[in-house]
């Protein structure tokens, strides 16, 4: 009876103040004259935009099974995090954490719902399974997981950004509220998202803060894809795309006026000694045949009426920390010249597994023919035991390759003794070392690098994306016709690999900036479209017509693994460019109508079809002869 009206939007929290308090905030990432940034612009240009949430989506629900044996319990779960899920099915039913042994040995996606997530169904699992002390399985299904389980928290930023009389960022100043549900657990991606906001622009003068952890009658946030540096970005684009069209200009000039250079330092203090947007910008403005593409739509918006083209180029910067990734590994070497090997890592669709035997395999020396003999363990908790071997934040193949490095440097320095030279045969070497009564098991840790500066990255990952877009002004359904990509991936561990995870995320982001809209109930504050029917992921005919997709070349990476940078996530935000492209195409159509000439944009994503139509302004009266 005296239950009040839920809150559901980000509006009402905002506007009811509804925020968890401020020791969750974090702090603010200011740089110059952060009191007043604005000062000196020849123009301001201030807005707000909102950037809707987003569910995991994998395709494997939640499961876990647990089955007694004897004193222990054997835990298979589909996680991202299996020491911490050891440690809460312990807890559960009192048992010490060696008692409990958690096995992965792959799931059928994660994208972060994996991590804090498949604490829930192992827990309940447990206790069912220590009440009856008979074999428990529990699986979530998706419609329940969408109000029982977090999902990625929406966005609200207000923002002034100045501009001198050449268009060049003189200073901004932003306010950024995350979404956090019903558990404050949105603090840290909002930190991220700060340290994200001026993406791949040089912004010398700068106030971000935190306006606030959004308290919401919704199910808490979780990690989803890039949390924090996602958002952040797109943010970023928003904000690009509104300043130009109120300064009437190119979004693609503004865009590479203000790109960060090499030598410079990002607002929260990191120097960019390697920085290399501009060098990616001008390349695949040549690659993708950019001013070519610029007269082919401006052409068929000629002569087409009611179909339009939009283009679109944009920038990312994604910083990457390693600090505290910590993972435990180790390489067993036996008597008939095969390798197996462990590691703390979780095989999410992610090509783990593949990368880690393809790294011992290179720091033992194999050959390629060789390259059957190493195996991949299923991850278990009887061969780790740090709470940090938690998969996410695409840094998980890196770390696990390096902890498998230090373990290989060990074996290398055992059989150095017995290698006669440097062609011998590995079976011949491990054969006489085996002799010799060799221990052929060693151990490693990442021991992960932190960053040495003020900056909470220790590295970034460039990149561009090109998009062009057609779209019908009547219904506003679209197609995306062509994608170029140019991807900084270092020197990649599995080019095949690291283009199949740019894909993925362009695609993954497409879903976050145009189809995937969340909404709740605002009397019951139950999900609207928590079930596959209702929500709306793209599928293969959104998938683009030609998808063309380049790793830059001759750039290693000085900070990362093998010279190696990280890829599951930064494709996620590449997708700005789809939905700055539909931008482009919706000005066109509203031109045509008879609309103004200004340049139309977005400050309310996801921008679905519906948005998209309703944006064109297409009337009776068009249809008038």
């Amino acid at each position: 009876a005296n239950a009040g009206v839920p809150i559901v939007s980000m509006a009402q929290a905002i506007a009811q103040n509804s925020v968890y308090l401020a020791s969750n905030n974090p702090p603010p990432v200011q740089r110059g004259n952060h009191q007043n940034p604005l000062v000196g612009a020849a123009k301001v240009v201030k807005g707000t935009t909102t950037l809707g949430y987003q569910y995991h989506f994998h395709l494997e629900n939640h499961i876990c099974t647990i089955t007694p044996k004897e004193d222990t319990l054997e835990v298979r779960a589909a996680t991202q995090m299996p020491v911490q899920v050891q440690m809460a099915v312990a807890a559960t039913i009192g048992l010490p954490s060696s008692k409990v042994n958690v096995s992965v040995r792959r799931c059928g996606g994660g994208f972060g719902g994996k991590i804090t997530n498949s604490i829930f169904p192992a827990i309940v699992a447990a206790a069912a399974c220590g009440k009856t002390n008979r074999p428990v399985t529990l699986t979530i299904p998706f419609d329940q997981a969408t109000s029982l389980l977090g999902f990625r928290g929406g966005w609200h930023v207000d923002y002034k950004i100045g501009f001198d009389t050449n268009n060049k960022i003189t200073g901004m100043s932003a306010q950024l509220f995350g979404a956090s549900g019903n558990v404050p657990s949105a603090a840290g991606h909002v930190k991220v998202a700060l340290h994200s906001l001026e993406n791949a622009y040089h912004i010398p003068n700068a106030n971000f803060e935190c306006g606030g952890i959004l308290r919401m009658n919704i199910a808490g946030s979780a990690s989803v894809r890039g949390p924090g540096w996602v958002p952040g970005m797109a943010l970023m684009e928003s904000i690009m795309s509104n300043s130009a069209s109120q300064l009437g200009v190119d979004p693609s000039d503004l865009r590479a006026n203000n790109l960060m250079q090499r030598g410079q330092t990002t607002c929260d203090g990191m120097p960019l000694p390697y920085m290399n947007i501009q060098q990616i910008w001008s390349q695949i403005k040549i690659s993708s045949k950019y001013t070519e593409k610029q007269a082919s739509v401006a052409l068929y918006n000629k002569n087409n009426r009611w179909t339009k083209r939009g283009l679109a180029i944009t920038p990312i910067r994604f910083g990457m920390q390693c600090a505290g990734a910590n993972f435990n590994a180790s390489v067993s070497i036996y008597p008939d010249g095969t390798v197996g090997i462990s590691h703390g890592g979780s095989e999410i669709g992610q090509g783990l597994n593949t990368k880690v035997i393809q790294v011992v395999a290179y720091k033992l020396g194999l050959t390629e023919a060789d390259l059957v003999k190493v195996t991949c363990n299923e991850t278990s908790t009887r061969d780790l035991s740090s709470p940090s071997n938690v998969t996410g934040g695409s840094i998980t193949g890196s770390m696990c390759s390096l902890a498998l490095m230090h373990a290989c440097d060990e074996l290398n320095r055992r059989l150095a003794p017995f290698r006669t030279s440097p062609t011998m045969a590995w079976l011949d070497l491990i054969t006489a070392a085996d002799n010799a009564n060799v221990n052929l098991h060693a151990a490693g840790w990442s021991n992960a690098p932190a960053s040495t500066g003020p900056s909470m990255f220790r590295f970034n990952t460039c990149a561009a994306s090109l998009c062009e877009v057609e779209l019908d002004g009547l219904t506003g359904q679209y197609e995306v016709k062509e994608v170029d990509i140019l991807f900084d991936a270092g020197i990649s561990l599995n080019p095949i690999i690291d283009v199949g995870q740019v894909e993925g995320g362009f695609i993954f982001g497409m879903g976050l900036f145009t189809s995937e809209e969340m909404a709740w109930d605002p009397k019951t504050a139950q999900p609207l479209n928590g079930t596959t029917w209702d929500y709306k992921v793209p599928s293969a005919f959104d998938v683009p017509e030609s998808f063309n997709i380049a790793l830059l070349k001759d750039c290693p990476n000085p900070l990362g693994v093998l010279g190696a940078k990280v890829v599951g996530e930064p494709g996620v935000a590449m997708a700005t460019s789809v939905w700055t492209a539909i931008e482009d195409a919706v000005t066109a159509v509203r031109i045509a109508n008879g609309g103004p000439s200004t340049r139309w944009v977005c400050t309310n994503l996801p921008l679905t079809v519906d948005k998209i139509q309703q944006a064109c302004g297409t009337t009776v009266a068009n249809f008038e002869l």
